[in-house]
């Protein structure tokens, strides 16, 4: 009954492959044909083709999807908007590619999956070898379609070495076998396949077989086209997982570069990398300076050299001076002043006065006689009306001090202090 499965089975694999060119296979003396391939849907120029192959899908040009079928609408996920997955090419495997990359490197694409999940293993021949099935003996099987159907699976075996008598017979012999990475010696292949292992007939545990069975490790030869990292091999496109040739991969966006050719690289400035300011020589500029203006990754421009400003990123005319454009200064030529300078004195937008045309100073923004002390009458002395000179004889004194009357005393002043009058 097993044997009966198993081969109607391979009949609905070629059966599902027929609208693609050619559907492979090896059949041994032994009994049916088995191809080890996994079956899914192929999405060729934007249609879907059920029970297809990965190899015949990928030869048409088309992106593979392992275990799909055409109901299930995979094919939405081919374009350049759609998430990204595993793609095969020459058994290597390429992390978060996009399947028209991916078709572009005649690979096989396998949307939303990753290389952990070793996908590459259903979409070549390498890891194939006899299979024993109720009796009969399967050529070019894999493992996992082998176990899949209660078979007995003998890795780089082929039938004519070892013949299949049942799948409780184990003539041909003890062996190696390979679970999780760990090696049990002296198991038939039976026992082996029940255990969901790799039986390796006649080989011991010493020989080291199930290093044979890891997945390769990521490096040039595995991962020609793009970088390794933690994960395995990565497609090498993204910023922060750049590179090619098999070397670790670069984090771009921590040098605040971006994955070109897969090369890290600066930004070339422009709307993309700029669109809040400008660019000149320098790179991107924030744009809100009158001698590198704008915004949306344009040249900067120099609005000095017309007379303008940088007004929200955009050269303007500066706007003219009064109350609304200088309410805490004055205006005078040159714009709008702080005016609190004796020279420019003022405020609330109004024309800046020169308070030193009348000998006084500005305070408060106001035109004032300055107070009269040592500091503003050195050479005089301080009066009513101020600083005087000091030398008459009703105002006499010097060094800012007050002003002293002397006739009062019938005195008079001379060189500005007051002295008695000769008899």
């Amino acid at each position: 009954m097993k044997r009966f499965c198993f081969v109607a089975l391979l009949a609905l694999l070629c059966l599902g492959a027929s609208v693609l060119p050619s559907c492979g296979g090896k059949k041994s003396s032994g009994g049916g044909g088995h191809t080890g391939h996994t079956l899914g849907a192929c999405c060729v120029v934007g249609n879907c083709y059920n029970d297809a192959l990965s190899a015949d899908c990928a030869k048409n040009g088309g992106a593979f999807h392992a275990g799909k079928i055409c109901a299930d609408a995979p094919c939405a996920d081919d374009d350049d908007i759609g998430g990204g997955g595993a793609c095969c090419v020459n058994n290597n495997c390429y992390n978060n590619m996009k399947s028209a990359d991916c078709t572009q490197e005649a690979g096989a694409f396998h949307a939303n999956a990753g290389c952990a999940d070793a996908p590459c293993d259903d979409d070549d021949d390498s890891g194939a070898g006899a299979c024993c099935v109720g009796g009969g003996c399967y050529d070019d099987a894999k493992s996992a379609d082998c176990l899949n159907q209660g078979g007995a699976f003998l890795l780089d075996i082929s039938c004519a070495d070892v013949p299949c008598v049942d799948d409780d017979d184990d003539s041909a012999g003890a062996g190696a076998c390979c679970v999780g990475g760990n090696c049990y010696g002296e198991e038939t292949a039976s026992d082996c396949s029940g255990e969901g292992g790799v039986f390796h007939a006649n080989a011991g545990c010493a020989e080291a077989p199930c290093d044979d069975d890891a997945t390769p490790k990521c490096s040039a030869s595995t991962c020609a086209l793009g970088c390794c990292d933690a994960n395995g091999c990565e497609g090498g496109i993204q910023d922060a997982a750049c590179g090619a040739g098999g070397a670790d991969c670069q984090n771009c966006a921590a040098a605040a570069e971006i994955c070109v050719d897969h090369a890290c690289r600066t930004p070339q400035c422009g709307a993309l990398t700029c669109s809040v300011g400008c660019c000149d020589g320098d790179g991107c500029e924030f744009g809100d300076q009158d001698a590198a203006c704008g915004a949306g990754g344009v040249d900067c421009q120099d609005c000095t050299a017309d007379g303008e400003t940088c007004v929200d990123h955009i050269c303007q005319l500066p706007p003219q001076c009064g109350a609304t454009t200088c309410f805490l200064g004055c205006c005078d030529s040159t714009g709008c002043e702080g005016g609190d300078q004796d020279a420019a004195c003022g405020s609330a937008g109004a024309n800046c006065q020169d308070c030193t045309a009348d000998r006084e100073i500005c305070l408060e923004h106001s035109c004032r006689q300055p107070p009269c002390d040592a500091s503003t009458c050195s050479l005089g002395c301080c009066g009513s009306d101020g600083c005087e000179f000091g030398d008459l004889d009703a105002a006499c004194g010097s060094g800012g001090e007050n002003c002293q009357d002397c006739a009062a005393d019938r005195g008079t002043c001379v060189n500005n202090a007051c002295e008695s009058r000769p008899d």
